[in-house]
């Protein structure tokens, strides 16, 4: 996420766009029926239709239950490195690392 943050698009944002996309399968029907034309037929567009996107959904909550119960960025008294565990450079200011 962090390079979102530096492309200037906070988490925030990027929550609010994700969160935001069921709405566009009750709005891209509407404005497919105003202009008389449909991309669902199109095998290009199978991921815009409403089964995959339910599908997408469920899949996506699933992974937000995943992570109530599964920590990925614990809080702890010692400093830890995903990859090695040795260091952990979001916090090395914080502990002294590159002092």
């Amino acid at each position: 996420m962090r390079e979102n943050i530096e492309r200037g698009v906070s988490d925030g944002i990027l929550t609010k766009l994700i969160l935001t996309m069921p709405i566009l399968t009750i709005v891209s029907p509407q404005v497919e029926e105003f202009r008389g034309v449909s991309f669902t037929t199109s095998e290009h567009h199978t991921d815009a239709k409403n089964s995959r996107i339910l599908l997408y959904n469920e899949d996506v909550l699933k992974l937000v239950d995943w992570f109530e119960f599964h920590d990925p960025f614990p809080i702890e008294d010692f400093v830890m490195s995903i990859s090695n565990l040795h260091s952990n450079c979001y916090r090395a200011f914080e502990c002294d690392i590159f002092r």
